[in-house]
């Protein structure tokens, strides 16, 4: 009896390790802040009203944000200025000026991108109704 219920103790702890594993393991290998597919990662003010808009009209902004071809370089082109910043930023000896215009230069690209980003934006907004964009500024003001 009494090796009985030591391979009992011995499977049910097995089994508990295994468990325990496979759910440790979960959580260290989930995005900790699973983003919504539509998302992007666009400025902060554009982002915030594209959460409010409706799906159909959600879908057309993103759309015609995938067929800007500014837009569509957006990512390369700031891959590259912030390898400029870390370009300057290794340089012995260190240039201020060189640093500052790595800066000016990813900001210049940052302006660029949201500004077409808004443009975009507006278009897809000026297909709502009176209606659809006093629900969107309702939304909003409501959040934080």
């Amino acid at each position: 009896m009494r090796n009985g219920w030591t391979w009992a103790l011995v499977a049910s702890l097995t089994l508990n390790v295994l468990v325990a594993g496979a759910v440790i393991g979960a959580l260290l290998t989930r995005d900790p802040a699973p983003r919504d597919r539509r998302e992007f990662g666009g400025p902060p003010d554009i982002r915030a009203i594209a959460r409010g808009l409706d799906g159909d009209v959600r879908r057309a902004l993103f759309r015609g944000l995938r067929n800007d071809p500014i837009l569509r370089e957006g990512r390369a082109r700031m891959r590259d200025s912030r390898a400029a910043i870390a370009d300057a930023l290794r340089a012995d000896p260190f240039d201020p000026a060189a640093f500052e215009a790595a800066l000016a230069a990813r900001q210049a690209v940052q302006a660029e991108l949201a500004a077409r980003g808004s443009s975009a934006l507006s278009g897809v907004i000026a297909t709502l109704s009176a209606e659809g964009r006093a629900d969107l500024a309702d939304l909003l003001t409501q959040r934080r």
